[in-house]
């Protein structure tokens, strides 16, 4: 039997210069999936002209998609994140580069890194029968370890 239970999984987002200490991702959102990893395509392919499979690689990064409880103690520093990453005109924008520590119930670890905040969500949006939306965020990193 496979226990597949995902209860009690940690997310760390330790961001230089803004979160040094890290944000600990502990209150995952029922309403989205609280975590996900898009697939990867790791080669290309063509055929020649005489029919012969052509196959290359090339480097990608990898995509992480997370989201966060409206109003947790944890959403309003990725918002922070957010915020001080954001480019606009008259602002100073950091450059964070962020590592992430996945730590799942069985105590195995998963650790990105070299990785930046590419999307996220500007303000607290409302559901229609009157919830504040879960938040949801993205980063994109250049090394995975295990």
């Amino acid at each position: 039997m496979q226990n597949v239970t995902a209860t009690g999984t940690r997310i760390t987002i330790y961001s230089i210069p803004t979160f040094p200490n890290g944000i600990t991702i502990t209150t995952l959102p029922a309403g989205t999936d609280p975590l996900d990893c898009p697939a990867v395509q790791l080669a290309e392919w063509q055929t020649g002209a005489n029919g012969d499979l052509i196959l290359y690689k090339h480097p990608v990064p990898i995509e992480i998609n997370f989201s966060t409880v409206a109003g947790s103690e944890e959403d309003k520093s990725l918002e922070i994140l957010f915020d001080a990453n954001r480019v606009a005109k008259n602002k100073i924008s950091y450059n964070d580069v962020i590592t992430m520590v996945i730590q799942y119930p069985d105590n195995h670890s998963v650790v990105l890194s070299n990785g930046f905040l590419v999307r996220g969500t500007a303000v607290v949006g409302i559901t229609g029968d009157g919830k504040l939306k879960e938040r949801q965020w993205s980063c994109v990193f250049e090394a995975k370890a295990a």
